[in-house]
């Protein structure tokens, strides 16, 4: 028995270890020095607020896609994806078995969601207290196809307002590569900078680079107790940041 207890901790030693160190701080794309395109537009996108300042956290998400759920419950009013708490699109009644519900959660398929142990639920609750995520990124949410990936960039942007909500006010992304997108959810910190000698992307008159980073760290597990996910992507903030301004 004793040695059964012992080989149970030393598995989740691992495991923990594990969770804890599988994201990637080199950028995997790049507009500016290396490769670029001439023609690239930051207007009407959410980028243009991250100029020379904070990166831009973007998520990309099928909000019924299988394991975008377990990161992002949209369906939720508690920092779901709805802008109006009385938004009843997708609303699915309580299922007669429950004997009641709690009418501030939503349903889907007779499952209840609440949107308190998903990740990105969390981050967006965090925007309006927690430093990193209210004054070290700019926030932005895109749906896309789980069928149609490659038509991400047709998608429209959502900015996460400073309390932490989806606006109505829909963005334009800037360009990304058609194969950019391989696999959802998707979270990405993205930055941009000004260089007169190296950057092509005109805003402004003025030369810019962008660089994007993409957290392949864990989405999941992650629950209310043990934000294993949560404090990973805050290391990957965090992390990425030290990089490109050491």
């Amino acid at each position: 028995m004793i040695k059964i207890i012992i080989i149970l901790i030393i598995l989740f030693l691992l495991n923990n270890f594990y969770l804890k160190e599988t994201f990637s701080n080199t950028p995997s794309f790049e507009w500016g020095i290396k490769s670029g395109k001439s023609n690239v537009s930051i207007l009407n996108t959410n980028l243009i607020d991250s100029i020379n300042n904070i990166p831009l956290l973007s998520l990309y998400f099928d909000r019924r896609e299988k394991n975008c759920k377990y990161f992002y419950d949209f369906f939720s009013i508690n920092y779901g994806g709805f802008s109006k708490t009385n938004d009843t699109n997708f609303l699915v009644p309580c299922p007669e078995e429950s004997n009641g519900c709690d009418t501030s959660i939503r349903f889907e398929d007779k499952k209840q969601y609440s949107g308190m142990n998903e990740p990105w639920n969390q981050i967006k609750s965090l925007r309006a207290t927690e430093d990193i995520f209210k004054n070290g990124v700019n926030m932005e949410e895109i749906e896309v196809d789980e069928y149609n990936l490659y038509d991400f960039n047709n998608k429209p942007a959502y900015k996460i307002g400073s309390d932490g909500k989806r606006e109505v006010k829909e963005y334009k992304q800037f360009y990304r590569r058609d194969d950019f997108l391989d696999q959802i959810p998707l979270l990405t910190l993205t930055f941009i900078k000004e260089d007169e000698d190296n950057g092509y992307i005109e805003y402004g008159e003025r030369n810019y680079i962008i660089k994007t980073y993409i957290y392949k760290g864990l989405y999941s597990p992650n629950n209310r107790d043990n934000k294993i996910t949560v404090e990973n992507i805050k290391k990957f903030i965090v992390d990425t940041k030290k990089k490109e301004n050491p």
